[in-house]
């Protein structure tokens, strides 16, 4: 039988899109406070030793990190009315709507011990809820082509949700900068959108159709998954990309005012477009993966990527425009390198599941958010001590210009680099449509020829 090719009869509504999409809203907008505006909330306007607050931050990190495994193999073997992801969007949105509220509505005169408990809470319930809504994007349609345009969706609910937690309090401070109003209207803005996102998802996504089941997700089964070659490929391709653009988010600041020599205001304007350009882009990456294959169109993101950042090398300081416009580039490209991987990984979960008989979504997808998390965290430190060891001083008042050469190695030497080997993992990559198509029509044989030794040839 020839492989049987996405139709049109596969293509999710957009009710369902939606709704699985409106999860990435409150869990972006909670994500950069968490990263930008928290750490510096508790040091300065709580009062706590700065020190002691990156230690607490950095060590909940890496807990989270080793935490994604036992809840990915936790979330296979769930077994409900529900499904099995569903109901941890129900179990996780109470525990973020409360973790949220103590740390971000946290008063002088807290302790590290709050901080630390309400760390591992909130941390604990975004993972929570990010895994479960991976895993039920990658049910919403078995169709190769179907699965960009859903994590299409997905990615363009984090940019909106980058975008509100960036222009809100400005908007509703109109330019008056206070730290705890500030966070106040970011948290009240992820403590709100979440419920209302997981009512929305619980009640419009449907229960898993997969033919295979969760078994135990074991810690020798998550280390034999890394030694699954595509895996392998793609966590490779992940964390590569995930390094490059972590390392300029990292100094992004530095290198805008002090080697493109923009005024700090200007330096948000840069990133709203930047989210921007990515919002706008992924219904065209969606278009492009479905006509040209997502491994192909990952590629052609990264060479994108590439040029914009080289390009950076012949703007003049102070331009503006330009630096608007590259950034635009390279908010684009922010898109497929977010949704691509993703929707690849899905794919694999049906060639997992095709080969051993089990279901492993959800530790398939603890393994991709634990290569994001760590680029994120090794990023900020890599990038940090390069800086250091390349003599950069961020308290100086004027610039060296040996200062504004290592900006430029970091900023658009050292992504470039990150980014070029990536394209490793895509080179000859084997799970292309074709062989998707093969792995679906295995998959429907089988589940037919079970149906049939179960129910006999009268319900044949």
């Amino acid at each position: 039988m020839p492989p049987v090719l996405d139709r049109a009869a596969e293509r999710v509504d957009r009710s369902r899109l939606a709704a699985v999409a409106a999860i990435s809203v409150p869990l972006a907008t909670l994500s950069l406070p968490l990263v930008v505006f928290l750490p510096e909330f508790y040091a300065n306007a709580l009062g706590l030793d700065l020190a002691l607050v990156g230690t607490l931050f950095t060590a909940v990190r890496l807990l989270d990190i080793a935490f994604d495994p036992v809840l990915g193999g936790l979330m296979d073997r769930t077994t409900s009315r529900w499904g099995r992801y569903r109901p941890w969007l129900a179990a996780g949105t109470p525990l973020f709507m409360i973790s949220v509220a103590m740390l971000f509505f946290a008063r002088p005169g807290v302790g590290p011990v709050h901080l630390l408990i309400w760390l591992i809470g909130v941390y604990a319930a975004w993972s929570i809820l990010a895994l479960a809504q991976l895993a039920l994007g990658a049910e919403l349609s078995p169709a190769y082509g179907e699965r960009s345009r859903v994590y299409g969706w997905i990615q363009a609910g984090t940019c909106l949700g980058v975008l509100l937690a960036l222009g809100v309090p400005l908007l509703l401070q109109r330019g008056h900068s206070d730290p705890t109003a500030t966070m106040r209207i970011m948290g009240w803005l992820c403590i709100v959108g979440m419920p209302l996102s997981a009512v929305m998802a619980v009640r419009l996504l449907g229960s898993s159709t997969a033919a295979g089941h969760g078994g135990k997700g074991t810690w020798r089964e998550y280390f034999r998954l890394l030694r699954n070659g595509n895996v392998a490929r793609l966590l490779w391709l992940d964390l590569m990309l995930g390094l490059a653009s972590g390392m300029t988010s990292a100094v992004s600041i530095f290198f805008q005012t002090r080697a493109m020599m923009l005024p700090r205001p200007d330096v948000s304007l840069v990133l709203i477009a930047h989210m921007s350009a990515a919002l706008l882009s992924a219904p065209v990456w969606t278009r492009i993966g479905q006509k040209l294959g997502k491994h192909q169109a990952i590629m052609l993101a990264v060479f994108l990527y590439i040029a914009s950042q080289l390009a950076l090398l012949a703007v003049p300081p102070g331009s503006l425009l330009m630096v608007s416009l590259l950034s635009v580039v390279g908010g684009s490209t922010y898109a497929a390198f977010a949704m691509f991987p993703r929707a690849m990984m899905a794919d694999i979960g049906d060639e997992e599941l095709l080969q051993r008989g089990v279901d492993r979504t959800g530790l398939l997808y603890s393994l991709l958010m634990g290569t994001w998390k760590v680029g994120q965290a090794a990023s900020v430190g890599l990038a940090f001590a390069l800086l250091a060891a390349l003599d950069f001083r961020p308290q100086d008042t004027t610039t060296s210009p040996a200062a504004v050469t290592a900006l430029y190695l970091i900023y658009v030497g050292g992504s470039v680099l990150l980014a070029s080997l990536s394209l490793i993992a895509l080179r000859r990559y084997p799970l292309t449509a074709r062989r998707h198509a093969e792995i679906r029509t295995a998959l429907r044989e089988r589940a037919d020829a079970t149906r049939y030794d179960k129910e006999g040839p009268a319900h044949g």
